[in-house]
């Protein structure tokens, strides 16, 4: 019985990834449209008419203006602890008894006959990898998850993000303002995780935003080209994009053609040329979002 649910819980977190990695050749492109992510980008209206709701909107519990939050981010405990977990996610799920043994032997045997041969060979050496980052890092409790969390809930945020994470601001109650604030901090620690915090904003000011940019109003596509955009643009801030990373890792169970790629080869070799030219673009979008 054990094993089976091992074997869901295993089939749920890659379905999971599945729903925002897969490349969906169903989905209409764009033609690409040259050198206009070279543009300054400018406002739209989108963008202009949701600062100002949000700006006008009623704070939730939070009358301080925000010079006298603590600092957006320098060295938090909640904020290192958090960026740990989603570093090495697929690692936590190799070896964490938390996601049910999948490290005995008797476990993988049955994962593995999941796989093809290239999926397989990768799938060996990811989890000889994940056991020498458990030997050469045991801070990072990679076979106790909850032991990791434990020390992320106990710990005391010192800087606004670190709040943020621990739910001690929500970030409802951020005016436009703040939230470019945060954003513009160009901080690896605060947008590895901003498109989960700041859902609203991802929703309600960025995906509206690209959906003109790219001239494609199919919610779902667009929405998966700026996954992979921020993703990419995480990469460039010294995120771990190796074929050893998790992200990589996923991309890899859900198409073999992924197996040891770096992510900017995963962009070139796996996607479509009309994705690609839009990640392009987002990319413009994004550098002028998230840096002065």
């Amino acid at each position: 019985m054990q094993n089976k649910v091992t074997i869901i819980i295993i089939l749920l977190i890659i379905v999971s990834f599945y729903l925002l990695y897969k490349p969906d050749q169903n989905l209409v492109t764009q033609p690409e449209m040259p050198d206009k992510h070279l543009e300054p980008y400018n406002k739209s209206d989108t963008e202009a008419k949701t600062e100002q709701t949000v700006t006008t909107k009623p704070k939730q519990g939070i009358d301080e203006p925000a010079e006298t939050y603590p600092a957006i981010y320098d060295s938090d405990p909640v904020v290192d602890a958090n960026l740990i977990i989603t570093r090495h996610s697929m690692c936590y799920n190799y070896l964490s008894d938390e996601y049910g043994n999948v490290k005995t032997a008797k476990e993988l045997g049955r994962f593995e006959r999941l796989l093809d041969k290239k999926q397989l060979q990768y799938h060996k050496k990811y989890y000889q990898y994940c056991q020498q980052l458990n030997q050469q890092h045991p801070e990072y409790k990679l076979t106790n998850l909850s032991a990791m969390q434990k020390q992320l809930s106990s710990a005391e945020p010192s800087s606004l993000w670190g709040k943020i994470i621990k739910g001690e601001v929500k970030a409802e109650s951020l005016n436009a303002y703040e939230i470019n604030d945060l954003l513009k901090q160009n901080s690896l620690a605060i947008l590895s995780q901003a498109p989960k915090h700041l859902r609203h904003y991802y929703n309600q000011v960025i995906h509206w935003d690209l959906e003109d940019i790219l001239q494609n109003h199919q919610y779902d596509y667009v929405k998966q080209i700026q996954q992979y955009a921020h993703q990419l643009y995480l990469c460039n801030l010294g995120a771990d994009c190796s074929p050893n990373s998790s992200v990589l890792a996923m991309l890899c169970y859900l198409s073999s053609h992924s197996c040891g790629l770096n992510y900017e080869q995963y962009i070139s070799q796996v996607l479509t040329p009309g994705q690609q030219a839009d990640i392009q673009l987002t990319m413009g979008y994004l550098r002028n979002k998230y840096s002065f």
